[in-house]
Parts: structure tokens; C-alpha cells; sequence
């Protein structure tokens, strides 16, 4: 009776894991913008709607110029993740998230408190499927610095996270991103104003199949003096667990061990009913 359990308990197990291995966190779409005014004050960047289904995750990331300034909130129904200042003056770096409820024709729009001119501003949406809906991120963090080198901190991940990396600063452009974590870069975005004193965001997301601990990731400025703030965000699969992850063995296998195990089940169950 025991080894009967067992099977059973065992075949449940594998299509479990079947139907968990089929989940993955997806980058699906994004959408940037970016705003310079030299005599009229601004206050607010919009940036275009993201294409996609109701229910998916969105990040949205957003950088602005003034010391002393302060972003008051973001719609529609944006949810506050991280706000902070930059390593030095004139730069803020916002970022939001939310589970996208309305239809693909709405704007974004970024707001903060002070709107002297001259005014930059820039700004990115990222969009991904398969997020968990109770608790869609697993660990964050922020490093902040003034300088050439700006470098995202490393975060914890589950198996099948999603890592996004966002990098904000004030002034300069980017001379060299070219060591990111190679091929598996997904949903890249890059936007500067073009000039000098410019508002400038990076982000990218890096799948991370088997969790872990990911690696810090440096960009590189054009000027010494840039202040730049750079945020790691990891996003918690659908269904996902700590300490559970996500079976590697190939679908079809485990098609076929659910199978054995059934069959296996079937006729003990089968034997015990002739020998009673």
C-alpha cells in the first residue's frame, strides 16, 4: 500500500512539474521617449502606450534634472517601486510597476515637483508576460555614484527570473555598454536627448533560467562628473516557489515518466484487487 502511494504521490509530483515547466517570464514589448525645453518649464514626460494582453507587468523608468527636485507620482494607476535621488545634483531616477488592466492605448506619464527651464527629461516602459501576480518582485537594489562608471548592484533570483537592469543619470552620453552579459540580452533600451547636459536612461532585461546570484554590470559615461543612479530589479515567475525550481528534464521525458508511473500505479492497484 505504502509503495501505491508512493507512485501516485509521485505522478502527481511530475505533472506538476510539467505544467510548471512550461512558465517563463517573457520580455514582450517597450516603448521610450525623451523631452528638452531651453524657455518653457516642464513637469511631466509622456511616453507612448506598450503593446500586449491585459494582465501583463510593467516597469516603468524615468529620469530628470534639478537639484532639490522630486517625482510626484506617475499614471495611470502607476504603483510607486523606486524613487531616489542620483550620486550627485540635477539628476532623479523614478521607477513604477504595475499589471497593465487597460487597453493599449494609453500613455504614460511621469510627473515630478520642480519645472525650471532648461528641462530634460527621458524615459522607458517595459513590458513582460508570465510575472507572478501576488508578488512580482523577488529582490532590488540600488547603487549611486558620481563618475564614468556606473555600475548596477546584484540581486538574489528564483529559478525562471526575469533581471532588470536600469541605469539613470543627469548629463553625458554613454561611451561603452558593450560588456553586458552577452547574448542574452532581451527588451534593450537606449534613449539620450543628444546634447550635452543630457537626461540619459539604459534598461535591459537579462533572463536567469536557474537563479541564483546575479553579477554586478557597469556602463560607461562620457564625462567624470556624471551622477548616475543604477537599479537591479528581479521579477518572480508565475507559479514560482523559493527553493522549488523550475525541472530542466525534457518535456517529452516527463510525458513519458508520468506515463510509467500511471501504468505502474494501475496494475498494483490491479494485483492487489486479484490477490485479495
Amino acid at each position: 500500500m505504502n509503495k501505491l502511494i508512493f507512485l501516485l504521490v509521485a505522478t502527481f509530483l511530475v505533472s506538476f512539474s510539467l505544467k510548471a515547466s512550461d512558465a517563463e517570464v517573457l520580455f514582450v514589448d517597450s516603448s521610450v521617449d525623451t523631452i528638452f525645453s531651453q524657455q518653457v518649464p516642464i513637469f511631466n514626460l509622456t511616453l507612448p502606450p506598450t503593446s500586449g494582453q491585459p494582465g501583463e507587468y510593467e516597469i516603468l523608468a524615468c529620469v530628470t534634472q534639478d537639484g532639490g527636485n522630486f517625482f510626484t507620482g506617475a499614471t495611470p494607476n502607476w504603483n510607486d517601486l523606486i524613487l531616489g535621488d542620483c550620486g550627485g545634483p540635477n539628476c532623479i531616477l523614478g521607477i513604477w510597476n504595475k499589471f497593465s488592466p487597460e487597453p493599449n492605448d494609453a500613455n504614460t506619464v511621469c510627473s515630478w515637483n520642480v519645472g525650471t527651464a532648461p528641462r530634460r527629461a527621458a524615459g522607458a516602459v517595459l513590458r513582460y508576460s508570465g510575472v507572478d501576480s501576488n508578488a512580482p518582485v523577488f529582490d532590488s537594489a540600488c547603487n549611486l555614484g558620481i563618475g564614468r562608471i556606473a555600475t548596477a548592484p546584484s540581486v538574489n533570483t528564483l529559478d525562471g527570473s526575469m533581471v532588470v537592469r536600469i541605469f539613470g543619470s543627469n548629463v553625458s552620453v554613454l561611451l561603452s555598454f558593450s560588456e553586458l552579459p552577452g547574448s542574452r540580452e532581451f527588451g534593450k533600451v537606449l534613449i539620450e536627448t543628444g546634447i550635452q547636459d543630457a537626461a540619459v536612461i539604459f534598461a535591459y532585461g537579462e533572463p536567469f533560467e536557474n537563479g541564483g546570484i546575479t553579477e554586478e554590470v557597469s556602463i560607461q559615461y562620457e564625462l567624470v562628473d556624471t551622477a548616475w543612479r543604477a537599479c537591479t530589479i528581479s521579477l518572480r515567475m508565475e507559479g514560482s516557489r523559493v527553493g522549488v525550481g523550475v525541472p530542466t528534464l525534457n518535456e517529452w521525458g516527463l510525458i513519458a515518466m508520468a506515463g510509467v508511473l500511471g501504468i505502474v500505479g494501475f496494475m498494483v492497484m490491479r494485483r492487489r484487487k486479484v490477490t485479495a
